[in-house]
């Protein structure tokens, strides 16, 4: 990510969604049910899942990025108004 924006001198912002396994999955198992159009590309499976995030790791400070972090406090189709 980082030579696309530096490449292009462009500013940049990453977004950081602090969540657990099973908010994800929750997530996840909605967008399988429900198939929102725009953020429904196929069915995930808990497996795949797993199989990608142990790739993943949070960006850590001597990485430079710009970072804009939010936290997942239950998963989306569980919101109320307040």
């Amino acid at each position: 990510m980082r030579a696309i924006f530096e490449t292009a001198n462009a500013d940049h912002l990453l977004h950081v969604i602090e969540a657990t396994d099973s908010q994800c999955l929750a997530n996840i198992h909605m967008r399988n049910h429900e198939k929102p159009s725009g953020v429904y590309w196929g069915q995930v499976t808990d497996e795949t899942f797993h199989r990608v995030t142990v790739h993943l790791a949070p960006p850590q400070p001597e990485e430079g990025f710009c970072i804009l972090t939010h936290v997942a406090f239950e998963p989306l189709g569980e919101r109320h108004d307040r």
